[in-house]
């Protein structure tokens, strides 16, 4: 109603100006709680968990991640 010189009228709008900063950064950032991608180890565990592998090619892709 009378801008700045309304109590506390400079502090809300800094307020909101710092709490729309924090949105904004947290939207272009991401969610720092998201696990990274997968390693190739975890995906190979998981193909050979669901069947997709033997386990002759388990071992033999095991063994050329780890080179």
């Amino acid at each position: 109603m009378h801008g700045l010189h309304y109590p506390a009228g400079g502090l809300t709008g800094l307020m909101i100006l710092i709490v729309l900063i924090i949105v904004a950064y947290r939207i272009i950032k991401g969610n720092p709680s998201e696990k990274p991608d997968k390693t190739a180890r975890e995906i190979l565990d998981e193909r050979y968990a669901r069947g997709e592998i033997d386990a002759q090619q388990y071992k033999e892709q095991k063994k050329n991640i780890s080179e």
